[in-house]
């Protein structure tokens, strides 16, 4: 991994990302392009139409600056690591910056984002979701309550057999080969010798890149498949999740699964992302 890029939110606080992805691209010498992306708002007819124009072009201001100030940020904090990084500033509306960003996510290994704070309106899941389904890359979405550098000493890959799983798993793999635990954990659904067997092939694969695992089959019992892993990353220390990202586009919309739109909300830790 060489080549990292970042969503900066505007409006939000930006140091959690800020501060992850630095730290990420110090341990792989990589070059960090962060994005800061000011959507540009729309304005809706009505009797008041010079009122709402005022109103929302100074909002667009405000916004610009809020954008300019979070790109000098990353711009000091850049220069402090001593690390390769440029900035890039858009404004433009949802559809178009959406566009844009999947399109230059392309060029980078890893396409890292923050989490959407939903105390805070953004577009941020939007980012997110069009990372995963347009880019082609993986995403790591750093959640918006993370403290400090990044840290990967334990991992939880989240395993099923699936092709999305199977992309995440080769994703990751610079990412495990720092981990000094590694825990492949399965959520039952099929029977347990199924599972132990699917889940021993993944083992001795990883094994061929030298990695050490763990192999753990976990039943959700009256809980949804998302709370038996997020209980099982508080319970064992993760410090990362690795797992496939579901779902589809549907009339130009996202549409996350289930468990990968809960993950993503209800996420504690790191967790990088691959459809």
């Amino acid at each position: 991994m060489k080549d990292f890029f970042l969503n900066l939110p505007v409006g939000g606080d930006a140091r959690p990302v800020t501060d992850y992805g630095i730290s990420l691209s110090r341990q792989f010498s990589a070059h960090i392009t962060a994005a800061a992306i000011c959507f540009k708002r729309l304005v809706v007819g009505s009797p008041f139409d010079g009122a709402a124009a005022a109103m929302i072009a100074g909002a667009l201001e405000e916004d610009r600056a809020r954008a300019q100030e979070t790109a000098a940020a990353f711009d000091a904090a850049a220069t402090g690591a001593s690390i390769l990084w440029d900035t890039r500033i858009v404004n433009a509306d949802p559809e178009t910056a959406s566009s844009w960003f999947a399109e230059r996510a392309r060029h980078s290994d890893l396409v890292i984002c923050p989490q959407s704070d939903p105390a805070i309106l953004g577009h941020g899941e939007l980012l997110i979701e069009t990372a995963l389904f347009s880019s082609g890359r993986p995403v790591l979405v750093v959640p918006y309550i993370q403290k400090g550098p990044a840290r990967i000493g334990r991992v939880t890959v989240c395993w099923n057999g699936s092709a999305n799983a199977a992309r995440a798993v080769h994703d990751a793999l610079p990412l495990l080969k720092l981990a000094k635990d590694i825990t492949v954990l399965s959520v039952t659904g099929e029977s347990a010798s199924d599972e132990a067997m699917r889940d021993a092939e993944i083992a001795n694969h990883l094994a061929r890149h030298n990695l050490q695992v763990d192999v753990k089959v976990l039943a959700a019992v009256g809980i949804s498949p998302a709370d038996a892993v997020l209980s099982h990353v508080a319970d064992s220390g993760t410090d990362l999740i690795v797992m496939g990202a579901y779902g589809h586009s549907r009339l130009r919309e996202f549409v996350l699964g289930g468990m990968t739109r809960d993950i993503l909300r209800s996420m504690t830790v790191p967790t990088l992302f691959s459809h």
